[in-house]
């Protein structure tokens, strides 16, 4: 790969799971290190995830980024250095009470995130095996409750993927905001936070323009914010549809791709 300089790019945005985290869901030494050294050559580094705040701000601190990190989705805006939290967005209750209803007539099972904790109602094989997924250990609590006293940035449906394959367009068709995102899972976050939004926000904050921006994805979720970068880069692991508007397709992620592309044709040698 020959590198490819170019002062139009003044950050660089990355999705975690499937694109900076292999298969066993960690983000390896050669990543960090190839992502802590954006700040010599003046980028900025920004995460775009569904994970929690805890775990994204775990990987941002890990990388040595400053920039805000943007985290459940794009519900949740933190400032890494200083723990502010700069914008929070949660849904109305009743449409929470709504969205319980379709995911349980579907057969999948919800879990329910507020900004400090992931929520289930009870224990199961998906919820027992979420923590490397997602960073955050899976609580019980009666939903009917939880909803009642605290704000809720994200709601996700667990499945077996062949579930998940028959009633996914019923469910997006129901409910809208939800998207396939990993193949165990679909997530929704509430309107006005979506990753795009939650992206700008950041980017305005910082002075810079989506078109400023490299970027890296591998999920449906990924999609309407990559495809309105300068240049985006799909992982060979991607989704077809994040492949189809990406502006080139690296490797796997597995294989450390984000890491050797940065390093090859980003970073200083």
């Amino acid at each position: 790969m020959s590198r490819r300089p170019d002062d139009r790019f003044k950050a660089v945005v990355m999705d975690v799971d499937g694109t900076l985290a292999g298969s066993d869901h960690l983000v390896n030494e050669r990543t960090r290190r190839a992502v802590s050294r954006l700040h010599a050559v003046g980028l900025a580094g920004i995460i775009l995830t569904g994970r929690s705040e805890r775990a994204a701000l775990a990987i941002a601190r890990d990388c040595h980024l400053g920039a805000p990190v943007i985290s459940a989705g794009g519900s949740v805006t933190t400032d890494p250095s200083t723990g502010e939290r700069i914008h929070v967005a949660s849904w109305i209750p009743d449409r929470v009470v709504r969205i319980l209803e379709v995911a349980g007539a579907c057969g999948g099972q919800p879990l329910l995130w507020t900004v400090d904790h992931v929520y289930a109602e009870k224990s199961s094989s998906y919820t027992d095996a979420l923590y490397p997924q997602i960073g955050e250990r899976v609580r019980i609590a009666k939903f009917a409750d939880l909803v009642s006293r605290e704000p809720i940035v994200k709601v996700l449906v667990v499945g077996p993927p062949h579930l998940l394959d028959g009633f996914g367009a019923h469910l997006e068709k129901l409910i809208p905001e939800f998207k396939r995102s990993m193949p165990v899972f679909y997530d929704a976050s509430p309107q006005g936070s979506s990753k795009i939004e939650a992206l700008d926000r950041v980017l305005n904050r910082l002075g810079l323009r989506r078109e400023q921006c490299l970027g890296f994805g591998d999920g449906d979720t990924d999609i309407e914010w990559m495809a309105h970068l300068g240049h985006s880069v799909a992982v060979a692991n991607a989704s077809a549809g994040v492949r189809a508007i990406a502006a080139e397709v690296i490797g796997h992620h597995d294989e450390d791709a984000v890491a050797r592309y940065l390093e090859e044709a980003v970073l200083p040698h």
